[in-house]
């Protein structure tokens, strides 16, 4: 039986038929590369990384925008992508340059501008949020510094992370340990100072920070309401109605919230002591006096000690007791002395050669060799002349203010005009000495 022929109409329905439907699950995107993978993204599918430590605009943004405008990208900025989202986020710094390349688009509708290449580095699941935010902070100071204010916050944030993934407080010393471990070194007296910021200062002088109060100006600050804590509390303990201290400090810093550039710390410090007055009973010349020993005090503990260093006694040839002593090389003896003195000495041969070294013998201070003359007072002129290179321009009374400060803090201002003329006994070529430069 032959089949029937189909008709038109018959034909017509066959053809707008619809296609196979797909019955397996269905993709919307690839999943990421497991590798780093160089990528072309548009700037629809990059976003800005939301925890970037820089929050001020970056002060060589025209330079960089002028850059990128005739030159591009001379490097491929990095990429990442948390799991579960759209967006490709920054990785390692690159925000200033994501926002120029927008701004440039917008302006000029150029094409290289919009799609660019980038290099994609896959997420880590476990420790994906801190190697973003180190390497922001990394990043930033390298091309261009991060405000002291900036840093802080960014370390702080650190430390949230840090105590998220051990599930517990973290000290000041792990912090700077686990900062140094994933490229970020910081020092541990750094983050305590850091910290205080955010504690002390932040909630009260937000703009005088945020546009550029610098480091040495908050360590300042910081001393300031050390040493004037110290006082306060020495002058109001056992008094009723006492107004607490960090209330006061606070009450008299925002007073200067304002630009870093018009910030005097001796202004705030004028202040406080007008308003620590009335609470301690004290004149203002007395809190002045209590608050800079106060600061003298921390000054002088936080000095670092070096071990004292004898300065090198003069070799003395001592008499020859015979014929064959006199006669006898000195380099023979040279090896003996070295290796007594690498051997280890317990304290006390070290008091009796220190006590020896200090008071020779008077046979020891025979020598054949006499004394030089002493230099008139001609020769002293040209000998200073001699180490001259450039005159100063200081007087005797700018001098003598220098050496005052140099003694309030335990030191000793050098005197060029005695030390030009005094040897200065050095050793080269190992451990042999010699006797006089000039």
């Amino acid at each position: 039986m032959m089949a029937s022929k189909l008709t038109a109409d018959e034909i017509t329905g066959k053809l707008l038929q619809g296609s196979f439907s797909r019955s397996g699950p269905s993709v919307d995107r690839l999943p990421d590369p497991i590798a780093d993978t160089p990528l072309v993204l548009t700037l629809d599918e990059l976003s800005a990384y939301e925890h970037n430590p820089r929050t001020v605009t970056n002060i060589k943004y025209q330079e960089i925008k002028d850059s990128i405008r005739v030159r591009g990208l001379d490097q491929p900025p990095q990429v990442t992508r948390r799991p579960g989202e759209k967006k490709f986020i920054i990785r390692n710094g690159g925000n200033t340059r994501l926002s120029i390349l927008r701004e440039l688009y917008k302006e000029t509708g150029d094409e290289r501008f919009y799609r660019i290449s980038v290099l994609f580095r896959p997420w880590d699941g476990e420790r994906g949020e801190i190697i973003a935010l180190t390497g922001h902070l990394a990043e930033n100071d390298l091309r261009g510094n991060l405000m002291f204010i900036e840093r802080a916050v960014g370390i702080e944030n650190a430390r949230a992370i840090y105590e998220q993934e051990t599930g517990e407080p973290i000290s000041q010393r792990e912090l700077a340990k686990r900062l140094k471990a994933d490229g970020y070194p910081v020092s541990q007296s750094h983050i305590s100072r850091m910290q205080e910021t955010i504690r002390c200062l932040l909630p009260v002088i937000p703009a005088a920070l945020y546009s550029g109060l610098g480091k040495h100006q908050v360590e300042r600050l910081l001393a300031l309401r050390k040493a004037a804590a110290q006082t306060w509390q020495t002058h109001t303990e056992g008094k009723p109605n006492v107004t607490d201290f960090e209330v006061l400090f606070q009450d008299v810093l925002s007073m200067f919230d304002g630009d870093a550039s018009e910030f005097v710390c001796e202004r705030v410090q004028d202040e406080l002591i007008s308003h620590m007055k009335e609470g301690t009973g004290r004149t203002y010349e007395q809190v002045l006096l209590n608050v800079n020993e106060n600061l003298t005090m921390a000054r002088r503990s936080s000095v670092i000690e070096t071990p004292l260093r004898l300065p090198p006694t003069p070799q003395v040839q001592p008499e020859p007791d015979s014929e064959s002593d006199a006669h006898r090389p000195q380099e023979d003896q040279e090896p003996k002395t070295l290796q007594s003195e690498s051997k280890p000495q317990s304290p006390d041969t070290q008091v009796t050669e220190k006590s020896t070294l200090a008071a020779p013998s008077a046979s020891a201070l025979k020598t054949d060799k006499p004394l030089p003359p002493p230099l008139s007072d001609e020769e002293r002129i040209a000998r200073l002349e001699a180490h001259v290179v450039t005159p100063v321009s200081t007087t005797d009374r700018v001098f003598e203010i220098k050496r005052q400060v140099a003694a309030l803090d335990g030191e000793e201002l050098p005197d060029f005009k005695a030390n030009a003329l005094v040897s200065i006994p050095v050793q080269a070529g190992g451990l042999h000495p010699i006797s006089d430069v000039w």
